[in-house]
């Protein structure tokens, strides 16, 4: 016989979550180690051996997906799976953002929880097919839209801010660049803090990539 689910159960429901206690409490496949309705201090007095832990979203939603947040990086990350949300895909997309491994929304069945438990003891998230693909329907939504914002910057950069990034391109430092265009090495550096600002990128390298593949500067412009 497997090991039974060793669960902690939080959530500012009182009723829900000492039935819900209850229930699961009397059922061999799991142990429920402790129920809690204080969101803020629940993760300092979490059981270290919890596998699973349960956190009702019905309520305190705010304060509920910080503790979710707060539960995923622990060093030793118990899985969590949020229960007790309307069947919405933001409501489903913030949790899977927060770090939930799984979404039971509220008026599903037992059976419907005891399922999820089951697939996150097999390893596999606890979301349904449906709102798997309204969540990557979602992210690709929010990916595009990044893009398109990210184009819309590049495209604000102004003449001398593309005369720059071409000319890093090329491999000149910013001291070669500076004498090159009679500039001051400040400014030019003033000038790429801008570029990698409206590029959204961290360094030269990827200020290059990224204009190369947005097509502002030629790719003829590189040694």
């Amino acid at each position: 016989m497997a090991t039974a689910i060793r669960l902690s159960i939080i959530g500012t429901n009182t009723l829900f979550r000492e039935c819900l206690a209850v229930v699961l409490g009397n059922d061999r496949r799991y142990t429920v180690l402790n129920h809690s309705a204080n969101l803020d201090q629940a993760a300092d007095g979490l059981d270290p051996t919890a596998d699973v832990v349960l956190v009702d979203l019905s309520r305190s939603r705010d304060a509920a997906l910080r503790l979710v947040r707060t539960l995923t990086r622990l060093n030793v990350s118990p899985q969590v799976l949020t229960i007790g949300l309307e069947r919405l895909e933001e409501d489903a997309l913030r949790c899977m953002e927060a770090g939930a491994k799984g979404y039971v929304p509220i008026g599903s069945s037992m059976d419907d929880l005891h399922d999820a438990l089951a697939r996150l003891r097999r390893g596999q998230v606890a979301y349904s097919p449906e709102m798997t693909s309204i969540m990557f329907e979602r992210l690709a939504q929010l990916a595009d839209e990044k893009q398109r914002k990210v184009r819309a910057d590049a495209e604000s950069l102004t003449a001398r801010e593309s005369e720059i990034l071409g000319l890093v391109a090329r491999g000149l430092t910013n001291n070669q660049i500076a004498g090159q265009l009679s500039l001051s090495t400040h400014t030019v550096k003033n000038h790429l803090h801008n570029v990698l600002k409206k590029l959204q990128v961290r360094n030269r390298r990827e200020a290059v990539r990224l204009a190369l593949q947005q097509g502002l500067i030629d790719r003829r412009s590189r040694r």
